[in-house]
């Protein structure tokens, strides 16, 4: 009998090819960053040709330190539990829950706080079009987080496209903060922060629909 289950495993088993296991989690993480990071910056060039002209004398303000410090850890929180997600699991593990939360509560931290500052009563676009320059910054690493979490075999799809955009959405709002010289309140809410949490709950349908492993083979 074992003999007969040996060689139906083996006839089962014998055309698959070898599948080539997954990097750690932290350090796939760490290449989206950093490649999302670099497709930002080149895109900012890009689109305007340098940083905005008042970036030096930003620097040395906190609120603007408190900001770009914060959608740089949303962004890497949410890459993490990208990276995470693409693992099959019958549950989301406390690792994902906990680094989705921390970055969507930075990023309601960041809208509340544009609130309290009168964001509702002012809401300018300002020179040029925030809206499709954000949406351009975060096109190239969208491409790439995605294409990387087809390899692998998610499960819960509509978490890990909420995760991706997220991620992807909180580097280019931090390459926007870079790019665009307007920081009035209204302006930020309206057409750098709400258009962030808008692309993440996007992605919850645009993960179901491109998380699929068969789209890696492309």
């Amino acid at each position: 009998m074992s003999t007969d289950t040996d060689k139906l495993i083996q006839k089962l088993s014998g055309d698959l090819k070898p599948v080539k296991p997954l990097l750690p989690a932290p350090l796939r993480a760490g290449c989206i960053c950093a490649f999302s990071l670099v497709a930002v910056f080149g895109g900012i060039f890009a689109v305007s040709h340098g940083m905005r002209a008042d970036l030096a004398d930003q620097l040395a303000q906190v609120p603007f330190l408190l900001q770009t410090g914060a959608m740089l850890a949303a962004g890497i929180f949410a890459a993490f539990a990208a990276c995470r997600l693409c693992v099959p699991d019958t549950r989301i593990r406390a690792p994902v829950k906990a680094m989705l939360g921390l970055s969507s509560l930075l990023w309601l931290l960041l809208i509340a706080s544009a609130v309290r500052l009168g964001g509702l009563g002012y809401a300018i676009p300002g020179e040029g079009n925030c809206l499709t320059d954000l949406s351009l910054l975060a096109v190239l690493p969208l491409a790439a987080i995605c294409f990387l979490m087809t390899r692998g075999a998610p499960v819960w799809r509509g978490w890990a496209g909420f995760a991706m955009t997220l991620a992807t959405g909180s580097f280019a709002a931090l390459g926007m903060r870079l790019l665009c010289p307007n920081d009035d309140a209204g302006h930020l809410l309206v057409w750098h922060f709400l258009p962030v949490l808008a692309f993440a709950l996007a992605g919850v349908a645009l993960g179901k629909i491109l998380l699929k492993q068969k789209i890696a083979k492309i």
